[in-house]
């Protein structure tokens, strides 16, 4: 490239680091200690060959480098692989069974890696526990068969010592035969059904009058009152 190896080191020190320094500025300090170096659009030609990923890591942080990982290869793994689960608070209200209330009832899925099938599924106003994920992952078992694995987020519904810890002896994964892989903490990325949910979202949910969305900050103003007003 022209660029002395010490000069290239200098400078890539100065630019991979979350100050995120111009190509300019870097190479005018780099200037002073090698005034011998090539212009600035040499360097700039060079800074355009460093791995995405690494002026990621380097530059904004570790938390954007670990949301931009790619996706799971899904080209090694077969239907029935690997299930994930999550659950989603669906973005809109409905009455109550004694039709005093309203309230936003709980998703709860299992969803083939693989075809991007939902396996099963479990609705209820109950807040998510160990329970039903067993209950929505027996449904699927009953329909397609055991998986290879279940890919889980770190909830503890999800770590129960009798259902899905492979450090218990008799819990359900072990007795099935059943391997578990927990997701990367705060990665939505890590679990293909985030998505699944955002399209659950748009295509269905937005549909009803009482949609509320994820949040204050995303809710209509229609349906900016008091839950009991709703």
């Amino acid at each position: 490239t022209g660029i002395p190896p010490d000069a290239w080191e200098y400078f890539y020190a100065m630019y991979m680091t979350q100050q995120k320094r111009s190509v300019k500025l870097c190479w005018d300090k780099t200037r002073i200690q090698y005034p011998d170096i090539p212009s600035v659009s040499s360097f700039e030609r060079q800074v355009r060959k460093i791995p995405k990923l690494a002026i990621l890591y380097y530059r904004e942080g570790p938390k954007v480098f670990n949301d931009n990982l790619p996706y799971m290869d899904k080209t090694d793994i077969q239907s029935n692989d690997i299930w994930y689960s999550d659950h989603h608070r669906v973005d809109v209200f409905i009455k109550s069974a004694d039709g005093l209330h309203a309230v936003r009832p709980w998703l709860t899925v299992f969803f083939d890696a693989r075809s991007n099938k939902v396996i099963s599924y479990f609705v209820r106003f109950d807040d998510p526990d160990a329970t039903v994920v067993k209950k929505c992952f027996r449904l699927g078992v009953e329909q397609y068969g055991l998986p290879n694995e279940v890919y889980f987020d770190n909830g503890k519904d999800y770590r129960a010592k009798k259902s899905f810890s492979r450090d218990y002896p008799l819990s359900l994964v072990n007795q099935l035969g059943i391997g578990v892989i927990y997701a990367t903490p705060y990665h939505g990325a890590a679990k293909t059904v985030e998505r699944f949910f955002g399209t659950f979202t748009n295509r269905f949910s937005r549909l009803f009058p009482t949609y509320t969305g994820k949040d204050a900050k995303n809710r209509p103003e229609c349906m900016r009152t008091s839950d009991k007003n709703i």
